[in-house]
């Protein structure tokens, strides 16, 4: 396999690692409603528009057209119980759960798409899952206990599965622009509709969007704006490469972000030792070499 699409896709999770450090931040201590955090994400998404003109844009077929709208307005579906699950348990417990998402994938892409892997593909996918599990997760203890949060991050990662299916099967018959932009209208579409039939919500969402100060809302405008490149990246990745795979790279993303810590803790060095001891820190480094072997099984 040529290497361009493993490169894209890894700069992808290297861009959402930023996105998950900043929206923590307002997450916790800007925006506490899930609802109105999503509602947002979905009309921001709509800079996505902005590619239209650099690209020779065209409408899809119908059919293709409303799949593109659909598979969008699930990544509203989906996104809302993963923040949810967020505000209910501790972090480490509920990240790690996001690994069920490539075996989701790797089944419905072999059964919807008829997508099909080298031997030593399957050996990477296998090596990068098992070392992104063991990175995100500080303790296997009641990890999967089935309480309320386990039940919304299954049903979040079941729905991101069929999305990032759906996205492959798309640019099996479309161009990436149309994929992408109405893809992103679709996220918009779902957000005017929540606002208009759950009125408690909405009134909610008001009071937020009053609420917000100036310095939250630019934290939360550069947050989605990365968040879109990163899908925009993402979802090019996926146009050259097998989707199972690229969704396993996700496996990578707590790696960028012990990077981060590193390179922030020169200037800040409270950051690292708070939040990683020496053992926890050779655990992570082991996970790391573990899933670079996989990668390098793909490679090859």
């Amino acid at each position: 396999m040529g290497m361009n699409w493993v490169l894209l896709a890894l700069l992808s999770y290297a861009i959402w690692a930023v996105c998950n450090i900043l929206a923590k931040v307002i997450r916790d201590r800007h925006i506490r409603s899930s609802f109105s955090y999503t509602v947002l994400v979905g009309f921001i998404g709509l800079v996505s528009l902005a590619v239209i003109p650099f690209t020779k844009f065209s409408i899809p077929p119908p059919g293709y057209l409303i799949l593109a709208i659909i598979t969008g307005m699930l990544y509203f579906l989906a996104i809302l119980p993963f923040l949810k699950a967020l505000s209910m348990e501790e972090v480490s417990r509920v990240i790690p759960l996001w690994q069920m998402k490539p075996v989701f994938v790797l089944v419905l892409a072999w059964v919807l798409i008829g997508e099909r892997l080298a031997a030593w593909d399957y050996a990477g996918f296998a090596l990068i899952l098992a070392g992104g599990m063991i990175i995100q997760t500080r303790t296997f203890k009641g990890l999967l206990r089935p309480g309320k949060a386990f039940y919304l991050m299954l049903f979040s990662s079941i729905v991101f599965a069929i999305i990032y299916t759906l996205v492959k099967y798309l640019y099996l018959h479309i161009p990436y622009a149309e994929g992408f932009v109405f893809t992103r209208i679709g996220t918009f579409l779902a957000s005017v509709l929540a606002l208009a039939f759950f009125s408690k919500q909405r009134k909610k969402f008001t009071k937020t969007v009053r609420e917000v100060r100036a310095r939250s809302g630019m934290i939360l405008l550069s947050t989605e704006i990365l968040n879109i490149i990163a899908v925009g990246i993402s979802y090019y990745a996926i146009t050259l490469g097998p989707i199972s795979i690229i969704s396993v790279f996700e496996g990578f993303q707590p790696a960028f972000v012990l990077l981060y810590a590193i390179i922030l803790s020169v200037w800040f060095p409270e950051m690292l030792r708070e939040h990683i001891d020496r053992k926890t820190l050779l655990t992570k480094i082991a996970a790391i070499a573990l899933m670079t072997t996989g990668l390098y099984f793909i490679y090859v």
